[in-house]
């Protein structure tokens, strides 16, 4: 599921989201009042959560140019004019806009995360649930979560999907 969702379509490939894998059950007993309530986000092994990014800057569309450069073996001089689109498109977006592209972004994954594991498990019933912001900022607060480690799935053809994993008694 997490291969199929760094794979993911998004506009330009930017994938400007985050994706948390929580296991911990005390984090999902956290998380759960600000879902709705919804027993599914505790009684489920693995919670994904998809965080939009609040804002693209030019410092994460140069990281991902780079990181397609290397991917392809070509230099980012190369791809000064797809920099320079994405540039124009995105950078030049108000922040509130940027969330809402973002939050498009998410979907698009959301829904190959969704193809994925009715693929992985057979068709089948597969509860999903969309969070808003609140819950996504309170779990960059690892003080407050205990959130220990922190790490970034291998991009694949230029494609980067953070990810925060959050095993059990952590």
């Amino acid at each position: 599921i997490l291969e199929a969702t760094r794979l993911s379509a998004s506009s330009y490939g930017l994938q400007p989201f985050t994706v948390l894998v929580i296991e911990n059950p005390e984090l999902k007993a956290k998380i759960q009042p600000v879902a709705w309530g919804q027993t599914q986000v505790v009684d489920c092994s693995h919670l994904l959560v998809f965080c939009g990014w609040n804002k693209v800057t030019n410092e994460s569309i140069e990281a991902y140019i780079a990181d397609i450069a290397e991917q392809r073996g070509v230099s980012t001089e190369s791809l000064a004019g797809f920099k320079g689109y994405i540039d124009g498109a995105v950078l030049g977006l108000d922040e509130a806009t940027q969330r809402v592209w973002a939050d498009k972004q998410i979907y698009i994954a959301l829904g190959t995360a969704l193809v994925a594991a009715a693929a992985a498990r057979g068709a089948g019933r597969h509860e999903f649930l969309q969070f808003t912001q609140a819950p996504c900022a309170a779990l960059r607060e690892p003080h407050r979560f205990a959130v220990s480690s922190v790490r970034r799935l291998q991009p694949g053809a230029g494609r980067r999907v953070s990810v925060a994993h959050h095993p059990p008694g952590q």
